[in-house]
């Protein structure tokens, strides 16, 4: 590896680790022994990399938590688990406002139906839409006049082609037409 600062050469991470392996017991090296084990240090050499990636994310975190305070509107001072809190307030917010929009466009759908619903009832009935109800109930009285009427015209429809002899209704009147004029002559 390349050394990352001057100092750093082959040598001098050689004559470390001679170091760590004759004082096992110094403070010095069961520190560094202790780093390797948390950070999956391998070798001595990997001691300044590793270094240099924890300050590196060490800072990332920092500015991250700083943005994340700044934006929620936190004291610098805020804890982690405050930020964390508010952001998951922040989100269970968004989500109730998705919840509720979905929501409102459900019930927008539904008014729109029903606005062509009663668009087309206007156009069928030829009416404004506060005359809806009378000219429902107008039909409905014709309907229940017709289901009284309707039987007594069908039976007579029914008599008069069997008593003129033709097969269809509309061969009922040119029937009758030619009978009265057999009979004027």
């Amino acid at each position: 590896p390349i050394p990352c600062v001057p100092w750093q050469s082959q040598s001098s991470f050689a004559q470390a680790e001679d170091n760590l392996k004759s004082n096992p017991m110094t403070l010095e090296a069961k520190f560094i022994r202790h780093y390797q084990h948390l950070f999956e240090v391998k070798k001595v050499d990997g001691l300044f990399p590793s270094l240099n990636t924890v300050y590196r994310e060490v800072s990332e975190v920092k500015n991250l938590l700083n943005t994340l305070r700044s934006v929620l509107n936190l004291p610098a001072s805020a804890p982690v688990n405050k930020c964390f809190e508010e952001l998951q307030t922040l989100v269970a917010g968004q989500d109730k406002t998705q919840a509720q929009n979905h929501e409102y466009n459900l019930v927008e759908q539904a008014a729109n139906s029903w606005k062509n619903i009663v668009f087309r009832l206007q156009e069928l009935l030829h009416c404004t839409e506060d005359q809806i109800v009378d000219r429902v109930k107008e039909w409905q009285e014709r309907c229940t006049n017709y289901d009284d009427v309707f039987p007594r015209v069908h039976d007579l429809v029914t008599n008069l082609r069997s008593a003129l002899g033709v097969d269809h209704t509309h061969e009922i009147l040119p029937k009758v037409e030619e009978l009265l004029k057999v009979h004027r002559q």
